[in-house]
Order: structure tokens, then sequence, then C-alpha cells
């Protein structure tokens, strides 16, 4: 329970370092932006992407059931839209909780006053979550609206779809070839450059191709102290093919 709402679909992943909740979910909630407070800190994934989050809130998280029951206060990054999940929670939580996260098995435990407690996850739903997020790779413009119960009165369909707008580069590209002799050497440049700049590009990007690395073998040069490749097998055994 997140504040006053039972909320669905959570994502537990030991990697992040932040607690995420989606605008979608807070809207549904029936909280207002305006209890957000701004911040300009990027938030970067995996791929080095970054999103400048709407703002951060912080809200009372409550796990498990009486009388094996706790909570404690989160810091949660709100960001535009959503994906699959309401939200996402990570180590900041697990570490108030004193919870111990179990991959496989897809369970939580964590201490309470009255005893330890355990949460399960709904195998199906998190089978479904999955294919979902997978599935919108392939089908960008559609996204399953996820759920928010406010206490036990309200129902929201979790699969009505509706249509959003995901974010577009700024400019399209486009692939110039620096190199007669050797045509799969391209580059790619913003389309929308002025036709005097782009032919400056260009002829930069060809008197300077001495700087790509087009495959290993350009990278030489390296220090073995800096990187060095070796297999940690024990030198003491015979070589055998």
């Amino acid at each position: 329970m997140i504040g006053n709402h039972i909320v669905c679909r959570i994502l537990v992943d030991n990697e992040s370092s932040v607690e995420i909740l989606y605008s979608d979910c807070l809207e549904k909630m029936g909280i207002p932006g305006e209890q957000l407070e701004k911040t300009s800190r990027p938030l970067y994934g995996f791929t080095r992407d970054s999103v400048i989050p709407q703002g951060t809130i912080r809200l009372p998280m409550t796990v498990g059931k009486k009388p094996r029951q706790t909570t404690t206060m989160i810091n949660f990054v709100v960001i535009k839209g959503g994906s699959q999940y309401n939200a996402v929670i990570g180590r900041p939580t697990f570490q108030a909780l004193r919870a111990i996260t179990f991959i496989y098995h897809q369970k939580v435990k964590f201490p309470t006053p009255n005893g330890v407690r355990e949460m399960k996850s709904n195998q199906y739903e998190s089978i479904v979550a999955y294919s979902d997020t997978i599935r919108g790779y392939d089908q960008p413009r559609r996204h399953e609206a996820r759920m928010v119960h406010q206490g036990l009165v309200e129902d929201i369909d979790p699969k009505i779809e509706k249509e959003i707008t995901w974010s577009q580069p700024i400019e399209q590209l486009v692939e110039i070839w620096v190199d007669n002799e050797k045509p799969t050497r391209v580059l790619k440049i913003g389309s929308d450059l002025p036709q005097a700049l782009k032919v400056e590009v260009e002829n930069f990007l060809k008197k300077n191709l001495d700087v790509f690395a087009w495959t290993h073998a350009d990278m030489v040069g390296i220090d073995s102290e800096v990187l060095c490749h070796a297999l940690n097998a024990d030198p003491s055994y015979p070589h055998k093919r």
C-alpha cells in the first residue's frame, strides 16, 4: 500500500538505487502534481538514456498484513507516463525495511514487531507484465493501463488499452559515406543541418578518420597495464587441446 492506496504491479528491482512512481499511477491515486518537489537531476537507465523527472514526493508505504505489518516513508521519483508497472522499488526501500529478496522464488521477507513477514509475487501477473513489456517494443504505440485500487472501492480494468505518444528523436539522421575505399564505413549526421554546414562537417569527418576505431584491430597501442585479456586458468595444469 502506497499512501492510502493499494497499488498493484510493483517491480522489485535489486539494482535500482531510487524508487520510481509513474505519473499515470500518481494521477489515479488522486495526488495533485502541486505536491511534487521539483528536481533537475536526470535519471539514468542501464542503457545510459536519461530522463528529467517531474519531481519527487515522500509517501508512506505499508507492506504486509496485520498483525505482521510495517510502514516506512519512501522518497519516490515521479516519471512522466509509465510502463507496464505502476512503481519500481529498489535498494533504499529494502534497506529501510531490512528486507531480503529471493529472486528465484519471487519472495520478499522482512522483520516486523510481531515476527517475520513473507510476501509472495503473483506468478501469473509477473509473466503477463513481463510479456506486455516485451511486446511494447514491437508495438510502441500501444499501452496497457495499470491497476490502482483506492481502498476497496475503485477497480480500474487493467486490460483497457489507450494510445500514448512516445518520445521521438529531435531530428532524423542521414548516413554519409566517409571512406570511398571502404564503403562499409558509414557515419550519421543530422538531416536538418544547412547544406553548407553539412558539407563542412562531412569534410571534417573524412579528414579525421584516424580517430575512429572501426574494428578491434584499430585499437592498438593500449598499455597492458590498462587493459589485458587473460584466461582464468591455473598455470600449474598441463595444456590440453
